[in-house]
């Protein structure tokens, strides 16, 4: 049978929502700029998947299906998306063939891990910087094993713009890439693989990396350790000083995720508290750290520490995941909706674009998407700068 797909279109034309149908009962969703097939949302799929979790990156995602094998779509350059650069987009979700098992997939600005259930690595894409964890080699076109880290048994994977994130089964956080991003004192890109020492003997439950800064909440207590880029106040310290390696956020306990923004400029950070609360931090273009503030160029309403989002307590609204965009912002609730906020150029909030207000239109309150998969429960949701993807029960 082949599948269905349905397009919302705006006023202006312009696609903002596509469906995807799945068998049993998942749906992936797509919505955002459709540029180099990253909506994935062609009607020439004739195969129908049951995803599990996705991820999605530079202007290309990936999807886990029910039987473990890994798809992805979108931009081929660089190698990104694991397809071999015979087209420059992959229109739909194709398999990629040479790959079982998988548990785990993030895809990066430029490259893309895969996890197996053995704890085996598969890196693709922009290794110029060791985003990959492997020297030598600038493009890596199709999966790879990474087979320099055979002593480290890796259970979390987290890609971001030129490095990579790692946890081990010991909750102990391992890096690779760009100079001022693998958490390391040493100036100068890190090829292979190594553990972060600034964060030895600190058990990690949690990682994330961004486009220019990066995460990770403790096992015991819940509190966040931050580095990277800090132009926009995003690593929450109260000041706009970057950092080479890990520190800690005073005042800040009990988060259980975080996800840090994937874009160069107008940074920001969103985290999940165990309560079901979310701080928010960094840069306020657009609302996009979802308090209300009257944003403008003058004043953008930046957060230099992490805020809570009173309007999500006021309703009573429990959050289980907090996902950053570039310039927007989106959050999955227990039960299942998914809540967006800031920019909405682009269609990337999901909400239908009022007339005239294409580019100035923006949420600066947390809003429930409002579409077609309105009656149906988000198990998954992704961002990148431009598009976002969810799956969702039927």
């Amino acid at each position: 049978m082949e599948s269905v797909q349905t397009q919302i279109q705006n006023k202006d034309g312009n696609q903002n929502i596509a469906q995807q149908e799945q068998p049993y009962d998942g749906f992936l969703y797509t919505w955002g700029m459709n540029s180099g097939g990253c909506l994935a949302n062609q009607k020439k799929n004739k195969e129908r998947l049951f995803l599990l979790n996705l991820s999605t990156g530079g202007f290309f995602g990936a999807a886990i299906s029910s039987k473990n094998e890994l798809y992805t779509w979108g931009e081929t350059k660089n190698g990104r998306n694991g397809h071999q650069p015979n087209q420059n987009f992959i229109l739909v979700p194709q398999k990629i063939i040479n790959l079982q098992n998988i548990s785990q997939v993030s895809c990066g600005n430029w490259h893309c891990l895969a996890l197996n259930n053995q704890n085996q690595l598969y890196v693709t894409g922009h290794n110029k910087y060791g985003s990959c964890g492997l020297s030598g080699i600038d493009e890596i076109y199709g999966f790879k094993l990474n087979d320099t880290i055979s002593d480290i048994q890796i259970q979390s994977i987290s890609a971001g713009d030129g490095f990579s994130l790692y946890l081990d089964i010991n909750k102990s956080v391992y890096s690779s890439g760009f100079r001022l991003m693998h958490g390391n004192k040493e100036d100068q890109h890190q090829y292979q693989i190594k553990k972060i020492k600034e964060l030895e003997g600190i058990a990690i439950k949690h990682i994330n990396s961004g486009f220019c800064h990066a995460a990770v909440v403790t096992q015991e207590g819940g509190e966040l350790y931050t580095w990277g880029s800090g132009n926009f106040y995003q690593l929450g310290h109260g000041n706009t000083k970057s950092l080479k390696t890990p520190q800690k956020i005073n005042n800040l306990s009990g988060i259980e995720q975080v996800s840090c923004s994937r874009g160069e400029k107008n940074c920001h950070t969103i985290a999940t508290h165990s309560n079901g609360s979310v701080y928010s931090w960094g840069s306020g273009y657009k609302g996009k750290l979802g308090h209300q503030n009257s944003w403008s160029h003058e004043d953008p309403a930046d957060e230099s520490r992490p805020r809570l989002i009173q309007y999500l307590q006021d309703k009573g609204i429990t959050i289980t995941k907090s996902i950053s965009g570039g310039i927007h912002s989106a959050v999955l609730s227990k039960d299942g909706k998914l809540f967006t906020f800031g920019c909405c150029s682009d269609g990337r909030l999901g909400h239908t674009k009022a007339e005239k207000r294409v580019y100035l239109y923006k949420e600066a309150l947390p809003r429930e998407i409002q579409g077609p998969f309105l009656n149906n429960k988000i198990i998954d949701a992704s961002s990148s700068y431009y598009f976002m993807a969810a799956i969702a029960e039927s």
